[in-house]
């Protein structure tokens, strides 16, 4: 059996096809309790958002990649025909939409309005980053998320470029060159099963692009 947490779905999808007869577990919880499992031995492997020098002592990692934070706010906030702002400005001026508490995103968008000088505070806490997307560009509020999750190969909503985003919201670059979003996936080499091991494989296939 193959115990793993936040792993996208076309991973999980091969893994299944290649090796039909592990039983792969998939969940989802905040990165710090994911990697705590992880030490403890309950979970196998966990992608996390975090960058290399926050993965806990005691677990191995392998980086994914990073991507810039943006902000989403709609067509009608006052920034929204800005082409980058600083999150200074956006702090009190719609509602804002927060991930889940513990979570690396939580984690980054906080610091990244602490580097900036003011508190993120938080009108709205959902589960899904997915949730976070569609509140904001229905007018609900503002959100900070990946750009990565707004628009590209793979992005939450499939969209290819920012213009594309529905109700005429607006996708805004932060000033900000720290506000980075880091994802790896974290291990414990020492008692990795062979299915684990697989996993890893067809993840790094994922990241890397190459072939079997």
């Amino acid at each position: 059996m193959a115990r793993a947490k936040a792993i996208p779905s076309s991973v999980a999808a091969e893994y299944r096809a290649r090796h039909p007869g592990v039983d792969l577990r998939v969940s989802n919880a905040p990165s710090s309790l994911m990697a705590a499992a992880v030490l403890a031995g309950t979970l196998d492997v966990a992608v996390v958002s975090m960058a290399a020098r926050e993965v806990p002592e005691g677990l191995d990692h392998r980086v994914l990649g990073s991507t810039p934070l943006v902000a989403l706010v709609p067509r009608e906030h006052a920034l929204a025909g800005r082409e980058a702002i600083d999150l200074a400005a956006l702090a009190d001026s719609h509602p804002l939409i927060q991930f889940s508490r513990g979570s690396g995103l939580r984690r980054q968008v906080e610091a990244a309005f602490a580097r900036a000088g003011v508190e993120a505070g938080q009108d709205f806490e959902v589960g899904q980053i997915h949730d976070m997307i569609r509140l904001a560009v229905r007018g609900v509020g503002v959100t900070v998320v990946p750009r990565s999750s707004v628009v590209g190969p793979g992005s939450l909503l499939g969209l290819g470029t920012a213009a594309e985003l529905p109700h005429g919201a607006r996708m805004l670059r932060l000033v900000d060159d720290q506000a980075v979003h880091h994802m790896c996936v974290v291990y414990d080499g020492t008692r990795l099963a062979p299915a684990g091991a697989a996993f890893l494989d067809v993840l790094d296939r994922h990241v890397t692009g190459r072939s079997a």
